[in-house]
């Protein structure tokens, strides 16, 4: 009795895993008929892709953010107000020989800002040369090249003259580089507000201006030929 039980139970049990082996046998039939999914057949390919796709974007906004925060480059009017602070510095430090490198500080400022600004080709001339150049220009008012010039000559007697300024001669100074900085980029940028007839007109003065001047041709005196 014991022993059919069991023989009929081992014979149950049997069946059932010929049945669960044949059912698994169905499954994968069928998943070998509808193929493997997109993932499961391109995952060794799509997963270095995401992760070198992911190191660009990466990088890309860091660089986007380094540029968002790159500061902009000074235009000729805050360089050259830069400068003028940097000159008035000069003044503070007790170091020997301060008024003549302030002179120089300042009055390169100056230059550096009409070089800039208006193209003139001032830091290499003297400053006769240079304010006649500067008298040439169009682009400078009859009153702020009476100021430049004496600006610049104050700055000469401390450069060459070893002149030592009072506290008033150093304000002045930096006054006079201040607003003649300010008035002539005011007037730079009226100009540019200017209808284009006018600016045409003042471009080619100054193209005049800084053209190499070309030495006259000399006639030869030999004899023609009859």
């Amino acid at each position: 009795m014991i022993f059919s039980r069991i023989q009929i139970f081992m014979t149950g049990t049997l069946l059932a895993a010929v049945q669960l082996h044949a059912q698994e046998d169905d499954i994968m039939d069928i998943r070998g008929l509808a193929g493997d999914t997109f993932w499961e057949a391109n995952w060794p390919w799509l997963v270095p892709t995401a992760v070198v796709a992911a190191v660009v974007v990466v990088l890309l906004i860091r660089a986007l953010v380094k540029r968002l925060n790159r500061p902009r480059p000074l235009t000729p009017r805050q360089l050259a107000l830069k400068q003028v602070a940097e000159a008035r510095a000069i003044l503070d430090d007790g170091q020997p020989q301060a008024d003549k490198r302030f002179s120089f500080a300042v009055s390169d400022a100056l230059r550096g800002y009409l070089e800039r600004a208006l193209g003139l080709r001032a830091p290499e001339q003297t400053t006769e040369e240079f304010l006649d150049t500067a008298h040439r220009s169009p682009r400078l008012s009859p009153e702020a090249l009476v100021s430049l010039g004496q600006f610049l000559q104050l700055c000469d007697l401390a450069k060459f003259a070893r002149h030592a300024f009072g506290p008033d001669e150093r304000e002045r100074l930096l006054a006079t580089a201040q607003t003649f900085i300010e008035q002539t980029d005011k007037r730079e940028q009226q100009a540019d507000n200017a209808p284009i007839d006018e600016r045409s007109e003042v471009e080619g003065a100054m193209r005049q201006l800084n053209a190499p001047a070309v030495p006259p041709k000399i006639r030869s005196s030999a004899p023609t030929k009859s």
